[in-house]
């Protein structure tokens, strides 16, 4: 019997940014440590306190200034500010991603029903309040920062959504890692490798991103592969049992490069003949 385990995306979004998408190291990964002070701000009408040390909601992408920023999805950018001495400057757009109108309960949800909110700091300048975009679309170009220029991007999920973005009160964020990741591939081909046999399985941890991988060691073969644990998914966990029970039994690997996690041969899928 062949089994297969693909590792799948929940939820695919355009790149932010025409270059490779490459983290900043090492606070710029989702979840990071911080140590600014507690502040209370709203996003989209949404009421949220970050309290001091509080974790890093989104991703820092590396970029140079004057690079475009681009809407991940279709939506309505529903908060546009400015100000040289604001966190989030110089200037910032939120785009809303779920529909000012419920549909019928008959009816199939349209392509923006996602109940989401992403966010984009970091802006030299961003399309005002009200503007409907589509996937793709240019939303501001990449402003100055005290760090260096880059793009803070968030994925948030709208807990509660009405179908009025008003109306919403609560969100929380998510880790937009596993949405952003196909698009970081150095390759956009995944590559197959022949029937192998695995030497080492290894879980370890990328020494600046904390991030846990598991390693995959071949007999025959002296590269690596990695299998990204940061936040598993269900696909990933399966893949991940394959490789654990594989033994004695030849499997097959499907890999693609990253420059999201550093230029490794992170596998896309397993198959495994028991």
């Amino acid at each position: 019997m062949t089994v297969n385990a693909t590792v799948h995306d929940p939820l695919l979004l355009a790149p932010p940014l025409q270059r490779f998408l490459i983290r900043r190291l090492p606070t710029g990964r989702f979840g990071a440590p911080r140590t600014d002070g507690s502040r209370t701000g709203t996003v989209a009408g949404i009421s949220t306190t970050y309290s001091p040390r509080r974790a890093h909601e989104g991703v820092d992408l590396n970029a140079s200034q004057g690079d475009p920023v681009f809407a991940v999805t279709d939506g309505t950018i529903v908060v546009s500010g400015s100000s040289p001495t604001d966190s989030r400057g110089p200037a910032w757009v939120i785009l809303d991603h779920h529909p000012s109108v419920t549909p019928p309960p008959t009816a199939p949800p349209p392509a923006t029903a996602l109940g989401h909110l992403s966010v984009y700091y970091h802006l030299s300048v961003g399309l005002p309040v009200g503007t409907t975009v589509r996937e793709g679309q240019l939303i501001g170009f990449v402003g100055s920062h005290p760090s260096g220029p880059h793009l803070h991007f968030e994925l948030r999920h709208v807990t509660n959504p009405t179908g009025n973005p008003a109306a919403d009160t609560t969100s929380v964020p998510l880790n937009p890692g596993p949405s952003l990741e196909p698009w970081a591939f150095t390759d956009t081909g995944a590559v197959e490798t022949d029937e192998v046999h695995i030497r080492e399985l290894r879980l370890l941890q990328h020494k600046n991103l904390s991030v846990p991988y598991l390693r995959v060691r071949l007999d025959h073969d002296d590269n690596n592969y990695f299998l990204p644990m940061e936040h598993p998914t269900p696909d990933q966990l399966q893949a991940a049992e394959l490789l654990r029970a594989s033994g004695s039994h030849g499997v097959r690997l499907r890999y693609a490069v990253s420059s999201w996690h550093a230029g490794r041969k992170i596998i896309r899928g397993v198959q495994s003949a028991f």
